[in-house]
Parts: C-alpha cells; sequence; structure tokens
C-alpha cells in the first residue's frame, strides 16, 4: 500500500509518526511533576509551585518573619548553646494539590567564602514525633503528612504546620565556624499529588512516588 504513495504522502505520514512519538514521550515524562526548591524562593516547574517562609519570634513573643544578618544567618559571635527561634513552614503557591518534602542543614562559611556542612553542630527542633504533621522519613527528609487523614496533600494557598520552631548550637560550634558564620540551608521537594491517587482513598506521602533523586 505505501508503494502507491506519493513521496510527499510518505513524508507526511513520517512526520506524523515522530510528532506522535515526541507526545507519548511528553506524556511519560509529565506523569509526575516535581521540583527541588531553595529556602525563600518560590520555584516552578508546570503547575508546582512551593515557597519556604520562615519566622521568628520577637522579644514580644510575637511571630515576626525571618530576617538573616548581614554576615550570615548566625554568626559566631551570636551562635550559642541556647534555643533560637526560627520557625519553617512550606506554602503550596501552585494552582494543583501536592506532596511535599523538607531537609534542614547547617552549614559554615568562612571568613573567605569556603563553606563546610555543619548540621553535627546543631539540635534542629522538628515537629516530627508521633502524631504530628511531619515525619522522618529515615533518609534525611522530613515528609509533611498533616493532621486531617489526607496522607499529606497540600492544597493550593494552603500552609504547612510548622517543620521547626528553633535550633539550638551543641558541641564545638565555635570552631566548626572558622571565625565565619552559620548558614541554615533548607530544601524542599515538591511532588504534584495528581496521578498519584488510584482510588478514592487518600495515598500517604510516604508511599508517593516519583521523588527526584537528591544530593
Amino acid at each position: 500500500m505505501l508503494n502507491n504513495l506519493s513521496d510527499n504522502q510518505k513524508r507526511t505520514l513520517a512526520l506524523a509518526a515522530m510528532a506522535l512519538l515526541a507526545l507519548a514521550c511528553l506524556c511519560g515524562t509529565l506523569a509526575f511533576t516535581v521540583d527541588m526548591v531553595p529556602a525563600n524562593n518560590v520555584l516552578s516547574f508546570g503547575s508546582v509551585k512551593v515557597r519556604v517562609c520562615e519566622y521568628t519570634l520577637n522579644v514580644q513573643g510575637e511571630e515576626i518573619p525571618f530576617d538573616p544578618n548581614e554576615h550570615g544567618d548566625y554568626p559566631d559571635t551570636k551562635a550559642g548553646g541556647s534555643d533560637i527561634s526560627r520557625i519553617v513552614r512550606v506554602e503550596n503557591v501552585g494552582a494543583q494539590p501536592e506532596y511535599v518534602r523538607a531537609r534542614l542543614r547547617m552549614t559554615s562559611v568562612a571568613p573567605d567564602g569556603s563553606s563546610a556542612d555543619a548540621s553535627d553542630n546543631v539540635a534542629f527542633h522538628v515537629n516530627a514525633g508521633e502524631g504530628s504533621p511531619w515525619i522522618d522519613g529515615g533518609d534525611g527528609w522530613y515528609y509533611y503528612r498533616g493532621l486531617t487523614g489526607r496522607g499529606g496533600v497540600l492544597d493550593p494557598d494552603a500552609m504547612t504546620e510548622s517543620l521547626m520552631d528553633s535550633l539550638r548550637f551543641v558541641g564545638d560550634y565555635h570552631d566548626a565556624a572558622r571565625g565565619g558564620s552559620f548558614r541554615l540551608d533548607i530544601d524542599v521537594q515538591a511532588v504534584q499529588a495528581k496521578n498519584q491517587q488510584t482510588s478514592d482513598t487518600a495515598l500517604d506521602v510516604l508511599d508517593v512516588v516519583g521523588w527526584p533523586e537528591a544530593n
């Protein structure tokens, strides 16, 4: 049958086949929409958008936006062994429900700009115990499960409960600072909830697939 077609018709069929193949690949790629977001930024990939919201308590005990010191989050001179207020939440600023997870890391930054991991010199006070809205996944990430029995689905314009409310420097943190300062790094990943459900039952966040590999 193909032998009876003109060269133009054959080229048209070939282009159509290539277009269908490209569409199939695209649909496979978009099955799960994923992104990683650094703190204090809103990044988007498709319809997934998240914002890390950081607050602290002032001397009156009122919650205010966290404003890092110009020399770093915590200059060596301000790091201490007592609890320091630092409240971390995640907001869905996209158009689709999503699942989120977050990772906390402390980094020391020397005066010459070099950095090193200092997570062993800080204790994060996280809300990830039994009955808490966050759960420790045992893989370095905290997963948002929520308190509404929906497995952690975060609706558009909704904000999670606090992941962390304070931190404390421990051990030889002055040596770890190397005369510089400490910076809290917050990594967040989000996965679109669409296509995760196979029934009317809400999927638990620990059963979600599609999380990207992370360094």
